[in-house]
């Protein structure tokens, strides 16, 4: 249980870091990171896959 806990919040904080950086201009992050991103916040947050 304490791994998949901790796997799920690094995921959601590179998810967020990503998302943040992207959206404030700090970093230029390559097209195929954004589609990665998207699909990790998919995962975590989705009920119905």
């Amino acid at each position: 249980m304490l791994l998949q806990s901790m796997a799920i919040c690094v995921e959601i904080l590179i998810t967020a870091i990503v998302y943040v950086a992207d959206a404030l201009q700090i970093i230029k992050t390559p097209e195929f990171v954004k589609h990665i991103e998207h699909l990790c916040w998919i995962f975590v947050h989705d009920k119905d896959l």
